[in-house]
């Protein structure tokens, strides 16, 4: 075990991103100093980025030294880092000796210095200059002294047993939900060692989750504070175990429990087959369920998706000989799943070692053969083997012949078994068929009907009869509606009823395209929210316009003399009684609209709140107003009605959906709008009359 001294600092940042890797700092360290900015020229420790483009730089080191120093020196640079930690094992202390020789130089062309080493052998240590082992080593005399105990990846290792243990020296925490599961998880078990030891603890904090009326931090009832001090006090004897860091057994199989379990297995077994350097001859998985063996040793069973899905996994990387059923008093898988204190674990020997007979030679195993296999699936059915090489068209109608009578003969065997009788009779009048004047041709139910005459292929004639609720009729539809681009209900049933009859296909159609989820996907409407209650001004009695709304409309082309001129129309609506007034303005300005609310005060009464869209024009009208009507209160030209406070409230920008209620009185003031400027000439008198006449 060794480690890269200073890694990030060895991976230099280029010139161009050095901007971002500022920092300010006191020069010289004078924190009496003027504060400077200095850049980092190097990865620095905490950047989120830095052990990645660390660990890159190691793999290309790998990659240059593999053509000096051979693969086996570029796959441990590979491989057997972790960030900037070194572990690996071999055989012999020879070996070792020359692989370090060999890493250190790869590593230092690469620029990175590998240092703190750690082994159990003496020899190889001996090999090692002393400024580069480790700092407990460093104080041992390699002759007398015991090796210390180091840390592996977050385990103890007791380097002079060479074997691995657990520390169990927790800071004290309180005893509520987040002190729970703190101390759970402060006990590190990358391989899953002390597994059913774990176990009663989260079911501890699982039930605890469960009470929606326990907050993190609220202490635990009396029972569970019972049996987490329990669970505490066990815990200690962990410090006694030691298991051993070399295992070679004699034959080795990953036990575990189920389906889902089993493709965990072999999963587990192709990562360990790519990550051990020893070569494999072969692999034996072991189940106590008979369940399981069944699924994998079947060849014409049909399953379901969830089932098919993980036999498929597992026969592709095991067969079924690779598989062997155990008892399950001798599965150390059991342990586990059941949970365990520390006490009974530390009593069984089969969790860490395995059941007995793995021990001995495979001819002297005598493991029992499970029973014949239970129903494990709904249904069988008949199928047609076709040779990929040989996949001809009438073998393909035969096989859809075949599918067709097997779906038919479970919908409509009554119907068959009348029209095949030697007497031949007619179909029940309940049928669901009866109206279509069924008849069998080669074996398969068809529509009768009055077509036999007509030009038209016989497929079209006479329809396959179909029933409704079936997965071989699903399938039919979904590939139709998929070959023709996912299209509606109506194209769908036009095709299909080219070769099939449906019993109550509209329905089973829409059914199907209903769960079409790329259907769904592009066709389904936007989400729409739930509107708002009305203002309060909308639904409280006031004086006409003491609420209103105003927005612009037009331009509308006017003639004055013989020019054309653009014209355009203010529209303030009573919020409470819908009511209309009609300005003339002569454009969109902040000036113009200020003298059109002027003059709709003056003929309307003071208005003690207008709400309009965020335009820039209503904005700076809102603040020159105030302006002119400090001018008028100074000048006395306006009655006190005007001198009233008007509260402006714009709508956000861009929400023009919020003046409905003006938006709708402007449409039905351009319906009648436009017609009447055209028949009126567009004259000058005409943007005065028309208004009147609109209101």
């Amino acid at each position: 075990m060794a480690d890269i001294e200073s890694m990030f600092y060895q991976v230099k940042v280029p010139v161009t991103q050095h901007d971002s890797l500022r920092f300010l700092w006191w020069p010289n360290g004078d924190l009496n100093a003027d504060l400077q900015e200095y850049r980092m020229g190097v990865h620095i420790f905490g950047a989120v980025s830095s052990p990645s483009i660390s660990n890159f730089a190691l793999k290309a080191t790998a990659n240059r030294a593999e053509e000096r120093f051979g693969s086996l020196v570029a796959d441990v640079i590979r491989k057997n880092f972790y960030v900037d930690d070194c572990l690996k094992s071999v055989e012999d202390d020879k070996t070792a000796i020359k692989l370090i020789y060999d890493v250190r130089a790869a590593c230092a062309d690469g620029g990175f210095k590998l240092t703190k080493f750690t082994s159990n052998s003496r020899n190889v240590l001996k090999s090692i200059p002393v400024g580069d082992h480790s700092k407990e080593i460093q104080t041992r005399d390699l002759d007398y002294d015991e090796l210390p105990i180091e840390r592996a990846l977050g385990m103890k290792w007791y380097v002079n047993t060479d074997t691995f243990g657990f520390s169990t020296d927790f800071i004290e925490k309180p005893v509520t939900r987040r002190g729970l599961l703190s101390t759970v998880s402060s006990l590190y078990d990358p391989l899953g060692i002390v597994t059913p030891i774990i176990l009663p603890a989260k079911r501890i904090l699982q039930e605890l989750c469960a009470n929606n009326d326990l907050d993190w931090d609220d202490d635990i009832p009396g029972k569970y504070e019972v049996s987490w001090k329990k669970w505490l006090k066990e815990l200690k004897l962990l410090e006694t175990l030691k298991i051993e860091r070399c295992l070679k057994p004699a034959e080795f199989g990953i036990p575990r429990l189920e389906l889902t379990a089993a493709t965990v297995a072999v999963q587990i077994a192709q990562l360990m087959l790519k990550e051990l350097d020893t070569d494999i001859d072969s692999v034996t998985y072991f189940t106590d369920s008979t369940t399981v063996l069944h699924y994998i040793n079947s060849e014409k069973k049909r399953y379901p998706v969830f089932v098919a899905n993980r036999v498929r996994l597992i026969r592709d990387y095991s067969g079924p000989k690779d598989w062997k059923y155990v008892e399950s008093d001798e599965n150390p898988a059991d342990i586990a799943s059941r949970g365990a204190s520390t006490a009974q674990l530390l009593a069984q020997s089969d969790w860490f070692e395995g059941p007995q007979f793995l021990w001995r030679s495979e001819s002297e195993w005598n493991l029992k053969q499970p029973g014949p296999a239970e129903s494990v699936v709904e249904e069988t059915v008949a199928t047609t083997c076709v040779s990929p090489t040989k996949m001809q068209f009438e073998k393909l109608e035969c096989a859809e012949n075949i599918i067709m009578k097997f779906v038919q003969s479970k919908s409509f065997d009554k119907e068959i078994h009348v029209l095949t009788a030697v007497e031949r009779g007619r179909v029940p009048k309940h049928s669901s068929v009866y109206k279509l004047d069924p008849f069998i041709n080669n074996g398969i139910l068809k529509v009768g009907g009055r077509l036999s005459k007509s030009q038209i292929p016989d497929e079209m004639k006479h329809q396959i009869l179909l029933p409704s609720k079936h997965h071989v009729t699903s399938l039919i539809i979904q590939d139709i509606h998929k070959k023709l681009g996912h299209v509606g209900r109506n194209h769908v049933l036009s095709k299909l009823r080219e070769k099939y009859w449906v019993i109550r296909a509209n329905a089973t159609v829409r059914n199907i395209l209903s769960h079409c989820v790329t259907c769904r996907r592009l066709k389904m409407p936007p989400c729409e929210q739930k509107m708002s209650d009305l203002p309060f001004s909308r639904v409280n009695p006031a004086p006409p316009f003491t609420y209103s709304g105003v927005d612009f409309f037009g331009p509308h082309t006017i003639k004055e003399g013989r020019k054309q001129m653009k014209r355009y129309g203010a529209l303030f609506t009573c919020l409470a009684s819908r009511a209309i007034h009609i300005e003339t303005a002569n454009s969109l300005d902040t000036d113009s609209f200020i003298h059109a609310l002027r003059r709709f005060i003056a003929r309307r009464g003071p208005v003690k709140e207008i709400w309009c869209d965020n335009g820039t024009n209503f904005i700076g009208a809102a603040r020159e107003l105030k302006e002119a009507l400090a001018e008028l209160d100074q000048n006395s030209i306006h009655s006190h009605l005007l001198q009233a406070n008007i509260d402006w409230k714009f709508n956000p920008p861009s929400a023009s959906h919020m003046g409905g209620v003006w938006e709708r009185m402007i449409g039905s003031v351009r319906r009648f709008y436009l017609p009447c400027c055209m028949s009126s000439g567009t004259v000058w008198m005409t943007k005065h009359t028309v208004p009147c006449y609109a209101k």
